[in-house]
């Protein structure tokens, strides 16, 4: 159902041996039913995730997929070993997170 209309990209970046670039883009939500589905997919170096999420409106589709963002980034293999950034390593990723993840914020994500 995705229509791979990309209405937002961030370049994340891998340091130390990685050295790699990893796009995260936001697709258009559609409509699903009653509902509105949000694709989203990051381009890890194992291969590109990609995931969506839903929502009763197009809104509540974004929200809940940056919310996913967030979660997928801050508990990724990259973040854990501190090698993935953004701006600056330890900046934070500009991206939301659920309430009971929000110890997990760094930087100006906090």
């Amino acid at each position: 159902m995705s229509n791979g209309d990309v209405i937002a990209e961030r370049l994340l970046h891998l340091g130390g041996s990685a050295q790699a670039t990893i796009p995260v883009r936001l697709e258009r939500p559609v409509p699903d039913g009653n509902d509105y589905r949000c694709y989203y997919s990051m381009g890890w170096t194992t291969g590109e995730y990609r995931g969506y999420a839903i929502g009763i409106d197009a809104f509540q589709s974004i929200i809940f997929a940056l919310q996913r963002i967030g979660t997928e980034i801050y508990t990724s293999k990259a973040h854990k070993e501190e090698h993935l950034y953004w701006l600056e390593m330890g900046g934070g990723f500009g991206f939301l997170l659920p309430d009971n993840l929000s110890d997990l914020r760094e930087g100006d994500d906090k």
